[in-house]
């Protein structure tokens, strides 16, 4: 995969305004402070496909319509006096997985946002026309929120390194913990065996990076990014085995 190098955030809007367009004239004219600033790479005074330059991950596996190179995984189980309990680990590594900028709900066409994207630019006050030189600007890690027209043409939407994440990971993918009741106290309710459980389905994920956390690094790329689909769901059960 080839993408844009990644680079600095305005942080004027009279930086944007005099940088080199991408995208014609529509280009600058609808970036904000907290806009990437992408690299003219090789000097020519246009930022388009020229200025791609080889993913920092080049060489490495990523998650598009693949499987990882590297996965793992270990099943666990002990038991003593009645208790018994079972784990199961499960994660794979050596690829990456990507957030697609122009479809991040929140940051395109879509009206949820992921609590992460809140650390954001924006303006001090919110009734403030993002496009006026003299409103007042608070910086964050992400850019300013723009609808899918005012951020078509612009930077905003390139992929870069900042939307790619390393997608090692480790998932409590199970985690059971059970009792059995004695024999001797069982036979008198006539009942041969009795076993109370309690337990959980993808309880916590560990990620190499940050960035990844929210998303769902066991799934492929595909159509759509790995962090637009429905969220993985963590359940919890509480049960019993009952043999008469």
């Amino acid at each position: 995969e080839w993408i844009y190098e990644r680079g600095e955030q305005y942080t004027d809007i009279r930086q944007y305004q005099t940088a080199p367009l991408y995208g014609g004239t529509q280009g600058n004219s609808k970036m904000t402070p907290g806009s990437y600033e992408i690299k003219d790479v090789n000097g020519d005074g246009v930022i388009n496909s020229n200025d791609m330059t080889p993913t920092a991950w080049a060489g490495q596996y990523q998650g598009y319509a693949t499987n990882p190179p590297l996965q793992y995984g270990v099943n666990m189980n002990a038991a003593w006096k009645g208790f018994d309990f079972n784990i199961l680990l499960q994660g794979s590594a050596l690829f990456t997985v990507v957030t697609a900028p122009n479809d991040v709900w929140g940051y395109g066409r879509y009206p949820t946002l992921f609590e992460k994207f809140t650390d954001r630019w924006h303006t001090e006050d919110p009734k403030a026309d993002p496009f006026d030189p003299s409103a007042k600007w608070v910086s964050g890690k992400y850019p300013a929120l723009k609808t899918n027209v005012n951020s078509s043409g612009t930077g905003d939407g390139l992929t870069t390194d900042m939307w790619r994440f390393d997608a090692t990971y480790l998932r409590i993918k199970s985690l059971e913990l059970g009792y059995t009741i004695p024999a001797n106290i069982t036979r008198k309710m006539r009942i041969e065996n009795l076993r109370l459980y309690v337990n959980c389905f993808n309880l916590y994920t560990f990620c190499a990076s940050e960035d990844a956390k929210g998303l769902d690094p066991e799934r492929e790329e595909g159509a759509y990014a790995a962090d637009l689909t429905y969220p993985l769901l963590r359940s919890y059960n509480v049960g019993l085995n009952l043999n008469f």
